[in-house]
C-alpha cells in the first residue's frame, strides 16, 4: 500500500539507507537541538534532524512514540518545553533509549509516523524553514568556561608573543581555562556586533577608547553538560563521560587588541565577553563512537584524578572555517591535548558544581600545519601576512574578520569510505559594524 503523502515542507527522512547515511544526518547521527519556525511563528521546541527534516520531539513524545523506560522513570515529559534541559538531566541510559527509539521510528520498514500524513505535518519541517536556539533553552547556559587545550595553538601564541614555542608553566599539568560570559552565548545565525573598548595603540603610553580593529574567530568545540554535579563533589576523568551530553561547534569571537591590553594578569575579559556562537546541533558520544581514536600521549603523566587510563581516547572529527562561503582553514578535533573528560574533571576538582546545559569550550583547535590553524591570529601570524579566502583567493584576502563577513564553522566525521557522515551542522555568525559611544 502506498503511504499517504507527507507535507510539502518536509523532505522525506525515510530515504534509502546509503543516501541518508552520507547526508550527515542519517540514523547514525540523530543529534539534538532546539528550534523554531522562521519568522517566530510558534515557540521553541526540542528537535532532532533526520535527512533534511527537523523533527519536533515534543509532538512525538505526546503521541507516545518516545515512551522509553529510562525516560519514563526520570520524568514523564522530557520534551514538552522549549529546552533540552529535562532530557539532558536524565543521563546516558535515557539518551541511548530515546536515540534508539528514533532510529526505529525512522527505519525504512517502520510506518507508525511515515504513514500518518497528519502527524508528519505536525512533527516534521524542512530544515531550511527553522532557526536554531540554545540547547538548554532561552537564557541558557547558566555557566560557560573556555579552556586552552590545543598544544599547537598554545605554542603558536608563545612563538608570536614570547619569541619561543613555549607553553605556560602549568599547561602540561592542568587543562588551563577561564570563566567566560554565559549571557552572551548565542545560537548559530545570530549577528554579532563589533565591540568597543580600551586599546593601547602601538608606541602609545596610554590607552584610548576605540572600536576593535583586530576581530577574530576561534575554531572550537563545546562540551555540553548533561547531569550536573554536586557542590563540593569532584568527578575523576575516568567517570566524567557520564556527565557529557554531547559536543557542539563553537566560535569564541575574540577582540585581539582589547584582549592584548587587558589580559595581564587575570586573563581575557572584554576581549572575549561580547559574543560566543554555539552550533546548531549537539552530537552525542554514541554517534561519535565509530570515530574514536587515540588521544595524544601525555608527558608528564597527569595526576591521578586526570588519568583516564585505558579509557583515554578522542574523536577524529575534521573541522573547517569559511568566511563568506570561502574556505579559510581546516583542523581536527583530535588535535586537543586535554580531552573533554579531563576538562570536566579539572573543572570539578575544587568542588565547583556544574549544571545541566553548562558549556565547556575546548579552546582554539589548531593542527600542526599552517592551513590547520584555528584562528586568524595564527593564520595571519598576528597580522603580518594576508590570508586567502578560498582556492586562489577567489573570495579576496583578510588579516582579520571584517564588517559584514559571515563566519561559518563546520564539522563532519566520516567513515573511511565516506558512506557514513556525522555532521554538526552550521555554526554561523555575521559581523556587524561597531556602535561606538557618542
Amino acid at each position: 500500500r502506498r503511504p499517504p503523502p507527507r507535507p510539502s515542507g518536509a523532505m522525506d527522512p525515510w530515504a534509502s539507507g546509503s543516501a541518508l547515511s552520507s547526508s550527515g544526518f542519517g540514523l547514525e547521527n540523530v543529534p539534538f537541538g532546539v528550534c523554531r519556525r522562521r519568522g517566530g511563528s510558534g515557540g521553541w521546541f526540542p528537535a532532532t534532524r533526520i535527512g533534511a527534516s527537523v523533527v519536533d520531539l515534543g509532538v512525538l513524545e505526546a503521541e507516545g512514540l518516545l515512551d522509553t523506560p529510562a525516560a519514563r522513570a526520570g520524568c514523564g515529559a522530557a520534551f514538552q518545553e522549549g529546552s533540552l534541559r529535562p532530557f539532558m538531566a536524565l543521563g546516558r541510559p535515557a539518551w541511548r533509549e530515546v536515540r534508539a527509539a528514533l532510529q526505529r521510528l525512522f527505519a525504512p520498514s517502520e510506518g507508525a509516523l511515515r504513514d500518518d500524513a497528519a502527524l508528519c505535518a505536525r512533527a516534521l519541517v524542512d530544515h531550511s524553514l527553522v532557526e536554531a536556539g540554545l540547547p538548554a533553552g532561552v537564557g541558557s547556559p547558566r555557566g560557560y568556561t573556555d579552556f586552552y587545550s590545543s598544544r599547537h595553538h598554545a605554542q603558536n601564541v608563545g612563538e608570536m608573543f614570547r619569541g619561543a614555542r613555549t607553553l605556560p608553566a602549568a599547561w602540561l599539568s592542568i587543562p588551563i581555562a577561564y570563566h567566560g560570559r554565559a549571557s552572551s552565548v548565542v545560537p548559530s545565525g545570530t549577528t554579532v556586533r563589533r565591540p568597543c573598548g580600551q586599546v593601547l595603540p602601538k608606541g602609545a603610553e596610554a590607552p584610548i577608547y576605540s572600536q576593535c580593529k583586530v576581530l577574530d574567530f576561534e575554531l572550537e568545540m563545546a562540551t555540553v553538560v548533561g547531569p550536573g554535579t554536586e557542590l563540593g563533589a569532584a568527578v575523576p576523568a575516568k567517570d566524567a563521560s557520564q556527565h557529557i551530553f554531547g559536543l557542539a561547534l563553537m566560535n569564541d569571537w575574540s577582540a585581539r587588541d582589547i584582549q592584548k591590553f587587558e589580559y595581564v594578569p587575570l586573563g581575557p575579559f572584554g576581549g572575549k565577553n561580547f559574543a560566543t556562537t554555539l552550533g546548531q546541533w549537539v552530537v552525542t558520544l554514541e554517534a561519535l563512537e565509530p570515530f574514536s581514536c587515540a588521544a595524544e600521549a601525555q608527558s608528564p603523566p597527569p595526576l591521578a584524578y586526570l588519568d583516564e587510563g585505558d579509557a583515554r581516547r578522542t574523536w577524529d572529527v575534521p573541522l573547517s572555517v569559511s568566511i563568506n562561503g570561502h574556505a579559510v582553514c581546516k583542523s581536527n578535533y583530535r588535535h586537543l591535548y586535554w580531552t573533554a573528560e579531563q576538562q570536566l574533571s579539572h573543572h570539578t576538582v575544587t568542588g565547583c558544581s556544574l549544571e545541566t546545559g553548562d558549556l565547556l569550550g575546548s579552546g582554539t583547535i589548531s593542527g600542526p600545519g599552517e592551513a590547520e590553524y584555528g584562528s586568524m591570529l595564527e593564520l595571519s601570524w598576528s597580522g603580518s601576512r594576508t590570508v586567502a579566502l578560498g582556492e586562489g583567493g577567489e573570495g579576496g584576502e583578510r588579516k582579520f574578520v571584517e564588517d559584514h563577513d559571515s563566519v561559518n564553522l563546520g564539522g563532519e566525521a566520516r567513515s573511511a569510505d565516506g558512506s557514513v557522515v556525522v555532521s554538526f551542522g552550521e555554526c554561523e555568525g555575521t559581523l556587524l559594524p561597531a556602535q561606538p559611544l557618542a
